[in-house]
């Protein structure tokens, strides 16, 4: 498998609150003097609190109870009165990465996210998260490894719908097949963990723990262009507004591709409001939207495409799952613990690489290790 540079050449678009367009480049938008002190400061203090209290068992910490019952809107507001300061910290983690207002999880799941990166200044840091992508896309390492397993191994479109388990082992049965084995992976993320039957029914804790996470929501927009425009006028295709429908844009520009490719994100409670209106009326919006940040060409896409993760149905939602408040130090101890044969391993319960691919691999890891050693 190959991998490619994503395209960062030239500057960066930043939207302020009431609309203004400035041009950057580097890490840190172009805000106010004041504002861009209180930015720097606040994400200080999350660098020390991730250091402080890890990625690993965040719910051990002292602070653990007293950051995980108040939200991350109010934390934020605790730090700083500077709103556009909060604002533009809160986008990178509540839009950018949980797609859940930061009012709706807690200030410890905030350090989390931050943690399982490093510090926070690693998420806005383009060259640690963002810096390459896949040659084919992401999908392509899916089918790279399921081709090298083989169709024997492989099923696809036999999505498991009963578990029949006891400490010995366990019967796994889809529609059309059924498989026994010593030992059982879940490899999906937690709010699916009750599409599946289990006879016997799963521990109290776990139907507990498991009504305490949720997804976020989040419209992924695909536009394509007859060229990457914006490269010719000196623009990387990234941008970031904390007030703007789309809150981010990227160029996602397909490895050797002549036309150009942006990617937008609406989230959370915009997202809401976008799918209140038509299909039409939502598409001019978003790239009304877009347009803001790399100017009327943007308007007049050749293709467009939606990717709405909440209609489907093995997703229910993106990026990952997260606890309400109060759940992460109140269930995360227990959200690694097997239940007979069972094993749950996916990005969602990561410590490090946390609702990324880095996650999900660390996780099949562990837990691959875990039953090995039995």
């Amino acid at each position: 498998m190959e991998t490619f540079l994503r395209y960062r050449d030239g500057e960066n678009v930043y939207l302020a609150p009431d609309g203004t367009r400035s041009l950057y480049t580097g890490d840190m938008c172009p805000a106010a003097e004041d504002v861009q002190a209180e930015i720097e400061r606040i994400q200080t203090v999350l660098d020390d609190l991730a250091a402080e209290i890890g990625a690993t068992e965040s719910w051990t910490h002292p602070k653990a109870r007293e950051l995980d019952t108040i939200s991350f809107h109010h934390w934020l507001r605790e730090q700083s009165d500077n709103e556009e300061a909060c604002r533009n910290i809160g986008i990178f983690i509540a839009g950018g990465m949980l797609t859940k207002p930061a009012h709706a999880f807690s200030a410890l799941q905030a350090v989390l996210m931050a943690a399982s990166a490093g510090p926070f200044s690693n998420l806005v840091d383009d060259t640690f998260i963002l810096d390459r992508r896949v040659v084919g896309g992401m999908q392509s390492v899916s089918r790279t490894m399921a081709r090298e397993l083989g169709d024997d191994v492989v099923k696809l479109n036999e999505p498991v719908r009963f578990i029949t388990w006891n400490d010995e082992g366990a019967t796994v049965k889809s529609d059309g097949l059924e498989v026994t084995a010593k030992d059982v992976i879940l490899a999906v993320p937690p709010n699916l963990y009750s599409r599946i039957s289990y006879e016997p029914p799963m521990p109290r804790l776990q139907h507990q723990m498991h009504q305490h996470t949720s997804l976020g929501l989040v419209i992924k927009v695909h536009a394509v262009y007859e060229t990457p425009f914006w490269r010719e006028e000196g623009l990387s295709g990234t941008g970031f507004g904390a007030e703007e429908l789309c809150q981010e844009v990227y160029d996602n520009t397909n490895h050797n591709d002549e036309r150009g490719t942006l990617v937008s994100f609406v989230t959370d409670e915009k997202a809401d409001e976008m799918f209140r209106l038509s299909t039409e009326d939502r598409k001019a919006r978003i790239l009304e939207s877009i347009s803001h940040y790399l100017g009327e060409k943007a308007l007049e896409p050749v293709v467009y495409y939606e990717s709405d993760f909440a209609s489907e149905e093995w997703t229910r939602g993106a990026y990952a799952a997260r606890y309400d408040l109060g759940g992460l130090h109140r269930y995360g101890p227990y959200q690694h613990d097997p239940v007979g044969p069972m094993r749950f391993a996916c990005s969602d319960i990561a410590a490090e690489g946390y609702q990324h691919v880095d996650g999900a691999v660390r996780m099949g890891a562990r837990v691959a290790e875990q039953i090995l050693e039995r």
